[in-house]
């Protein structure tokens, strides 16, 4: 307030506890015309923290704990039921306006992938997953990709070689995909699968 219009550089410093600091600088425009003056899209209120974005919709966790999912052309934010106890959430992702995530709550005894729909009722995929056992073993699920009807995760800690799971929204279906024959063990990361459904793309060794 009370700059005159123009071009600045803005620069922030920060300093951890060891004394460490990195600078950040990026130009900020301070316009007089209204009429190229931004408003805000939204107001989240404080201690917010952003975790993922679909470009049409904002998934942020407030100071009360609880993870809302927000529509960036506004309305009431929805709350994803029952997020905030389970343990180690991450691997946020927001697709075709459901959120899937990876964790432990109180209905997964190591790892699970979790889909909350767009009215934010959770459910747990991993519990109804017939692949999700190995040799008497429970996996750990994780490394959740939805693309559309497709959700596919990887079957790990259980079995030496590990498996990957291809849940199919529209028939409640599950699949399963092995190492290839001569493989060692199938990949739990960087794995992918088209939106048809027609290919899933993995790496083993």
């Amino acid at each position: 307030s009370g700059l005159p219009g123009g071009t600045y550089p803005l620069t922030v410093r920060a300093v951890d506890s060891a004394g460490v600091s990195q600078n950040f600088t990026l130009q900020i425009i301070v316009t007089t015309s209204e009429d190229r003056r931004y408003s805000p899209v939204l107001s989240l209120g404080n201690e917010v923290t952003l975790i993922d974005s679909d470009g049409l919709q904002l998934l942020y966790v407030g100071s009360d704990r609880r993870y809302r999912l927000q529509s960036l052309s506004g309305g009431a934010a929805v709350i994803l039921e029952g997020a905030e106890s389970i343990d180690g959430i991450t691997g946020w992702i927001i697709d075709s306006g459901r959120v899937l995530a990876q964790g432990r709550g109180s209905d997964c005894s190591t790892g699970c992938i979790y889909e909350w729909d767009a009215s934010g009722a959770r459910r747990n995929l991993s519990a109804s997953n017939p692949h999700s056992i190995v040799g008497g073993t429970r996996c750990s699920d994780q490394s959740v990709v939805s693309r559309g009807n497709f959700v596919m995760w990887a079957n790990w800690l259980c079995g030496s070689r590990g498996t990957i799971t291809v849940f199919e929204r529209t028939s409640n279906s599950f699949r399963r995909i092995d190492p290839p024959s001569g493989a060692t063990y199938i990949g739990n990361t960087q794995f992918d699968i088209t939106s048809a459904g027609s290919a899933a793309i993995i790496w083993a060794q």
